[in-house]
């Protein structure tokens, strides 16, 4: 079972940094075929995923900080519309180091705003990536966790 879960962890990695497909099918599978496994199963593929987008949080703050790519991003700004003031209420909450941690979390644990958004926001951020990590490996881990724990409510 333990290579199991560093097959786990490892799909969780690399599907953070290039989001191909989604791994929850994955997740419920094992789980389903392992029973009493969910739990572990949820924790190695929240750590995949905290890691995967950890690494995609430095690499997005090397590139947000590229000149050329804030001109082109200022050359397909858009006037706002209520995703976008969304959008804009989210990345401001992540200026305050206050809001920083729930948004963050929030995203890694229910999806609200996208983890994969939130990320490149907080890049533009002074929070650390260990504290991005650690609550998104909160978040991330509960969630996978608890549709890690679908399959035994109905397998029994």
């Amino acid at each position: 079972m333990p290579v199991m879960l560093g097959v786990t962890m490892l799909l969780g990695f690399v599907v953070a940094i290039v989001p191909v497909f989604p791994i929850e099918p994955y997740v419920i599978g094992m789980a389903a075929t392992t029973h009493g496994w969910a739990i572990p199963i949820g924790l190695a593929a929240g750590l995949g995923q905290a890691a995967g987008k950890t690494v995609v949080l430095v690499g997005a703050r090397g590139a947000v900080k590229a000149a050329w790519i804030q001109r082109f991003a200022s050359r397909w700004s858009r006037p706002p519309t209520s995703s976008g003031r969304f959008i804009r209420r989210v990345s401001a909450g992540l200026d305050r180091p206050v809001w920083a941690a729930p948004i963050v979390f929030v995203a890694a644990g229910a999806g609200i705003p996208p983890l994969a958004i939130v990320v490149f926001y907080a890049a533009k951020t002074r929070m650390s990536w260990l504290l991005f990590f650690l609550v998104a490996l909160a978040g991330r881990s509960i969630y996978f966790t608890a549709i890690a724990l679908v399959p035994s409510l109905f397998l029994g």
